[in-house]
C-alpha cells in the first residue's frame, strides 16, 4: 500500500540538461504527469491484467518521501528513462517480498531489455503527446482549431466528414489540423526539452 502523500507536498527535480534546470512538483502534478506513463508501460509489456495501481503510486511516491529536492544527474539519458528503472525494481521487489502477490508474469520481463525499452519508449512518447494535447487545449478549450484537430487527429474523422459536421469547407478544416498540429508537436517539444 503506498503510503500517504499530502495534497501539497513539493518536490524539486533537476535534471541538468533540460530547460530550466530544475521543476518544483506538487504530489497531484507528479502523478498526474508520470502515473500515465507507468500504467501504459505496463501494459504495453504486461498486459492489462496485470496492472496494480498501487504499485504505481508506491513507485511515484518514492521520490516524496526522500529530501524534498531530487538532483538527477545521468545527462546522456533522460528523466523518464530513470523512472523506467524505478519502477522494474519495484516489481522485482513487490514480487520478491510478497510471493508475487501482484500476480506480475515476470517472465514477460525476461524476454530481453530491447522489449522492455521499446515498451518504455512507446509509453513515454504517447504520454508525451498526450501531455501536449491537453496542455494546448487548457490554453484554447472552445476553439474550432482544436475541435477540428480533435475531430481529424484523435477520432481519426475524414477531413470531408469534419467538414461536413462543422459546416466548413475541407480546406478550412485541412488549415486547421495542421496549424494545430504544429502547434502540439512544437508542445511536446518543448515538454521534452524541460525533462518532463
Amino acid at each position: 500500500m503506498p503510503p500517504a502523500i499530502p495534497a501539497d507536498a513539493k518536490i524539486v527535480i533537476a535534471v541538468p540538461t533540460a530547460a530550466p534546470p530544475e521543476r518544483t512538483w506538487t504530489w497531484p502534478e507528479f502523478t498526474e504527469r508520470f502515473a500515465p506513463v507507468v500504467r501504459r508501460f505496463l501494459q504495453n509489456l504486461l498486459g492489462p491484467e496485470n496492472i496494480a495501481d498501487a504499485l504505481i503510486l508506491d513507485t511515484l511516491a518514492g521520490f516524496f518521501i526522500k529530501p524534498p529536492r531530487f538532483e538527477y544527474s545521468r545527462p546522456i539519458e533522460p528523466f523518464g528513462r530513470f523512472l523506467l528503472e524505478c519502477v522494474l525494481l519495484d516489481m522485482k521487489s513487490a514480487a520478491a517480498a510478497t510471493g508475487n502477490a501482484w500476480g506480475f508474469q515476470l517472465d514477460r520481463l525476461q524476454v530481453g531489455r530491447i522489449r522492455v525499452d521499446e515498451a518504455w519508449d512507446e509509453a513515454w512518447q504517447q504520454e508525451l503527446l498526450r501531455a501536449a494535447v491537453r496542455s494546448v487545449h487548457r490554453e484554447a478549450p472552445d476553439s474550432e482549431s482544436f475541435k477540428i484537430f480533435e475531430l481529424c487527429t484523435l477520432r481519426g474523422l475524414s477531413l470531408e466528414e469534419v467538414g461536413r459536421r462543422l459546416g466548413i469547407p475541407e480546406s478550412s478544416v485541412l488549415r486547421a489540423r495542421e496549424r494545430l498540429g504544429r502547434i502540439v508537436r512544437q508542445r511536446k517539444q518543448e515538454i521534452e526539452a524541460r525533462g518532463e
